[in-house]
């Protein structure tokens, strides 16, 4: 993927109101993709897909991002965290499919990334964490749709992924759940 450039962040205050102006909180121009989530602490974590280089993670907007991944041919990325303080990091990885990184409630990621699915068709990513400790995880095959895998409390993987949406015009989707364990994704057609 092309790089898209910069990272700027806005935030919204408890009361609605919004900040007047973005804040540039990665100034690396190679980005080609981001992917964010706020930790059960409360904190904030960004992560940047650089195509050359892998994936930058950066809390609450540090003044230096830190490495989690080497990988070249980093094409997407997304994130999701769990209340017991884990996140999770996912990347398209160029002909190779999708793979995950963790990071442990002490902070420490993993040594190694584990091969989630080897579909090298998944062109778009996102994962949302559930308040009953799971985790949802959707690619998106074009021609062919939505897929789902789905992670259970125990951190064990669903063998098999689960067609949602069969639309084959879907060109970018995202997930968000509710406390209520409701989960909503949400495909541009």
């Amino acid at each position: 993927p092309d790089p898209h450039g910069t990272v700027y962040a806005r935030s919204r205050d408890a009361a609605g109101v919004w900040e007047t102006n973005a804040t540039r909180v990665d100034a690396n121009p190679n980005i080609a993709g981001i992917a964010g989530t706020k930790n059960a602490d409360g904190s904030m974590h960004i992560f940047a897909a650089v195509p050359g280089s892998g994936i930058w993670h950066r809390k609450a907007w540090e003044a230096n991002a830190t490495q989690i991944d080497t990988n070249p041919n980093v094409k997407a990325v997304t994130a999701a965290s769990l209340p017991n303080g884990t996140m999770h990091v996912f990347a398209v990885i160029e002909g190779s499919g999708v793979w995950t990184r963790t990071r442990a409630a002490n902070g420490v990621w993993n040594n190694n990334a584990v091969h989630l699915d080897s579909n090298p068709a998944i062109d778009g990513i996102s994962a949302t964490g559930l308040a009953d400790g799971t985790i949802h995880f959707f690619g998106l095959v074009p021609g062919s749709g939505i897929w789902e895998r789905t992670r259970n409390a125990n951190g064990v993987w669903n063998t098999n992924a689960n067609q949602i949406d069969t639309n084959d015009s879907i060109s970018d989707i995202a997930s968000a759940a509710l406390p209520d364990g409701t989960l909503h994704v949400f495909g541009a057609i």
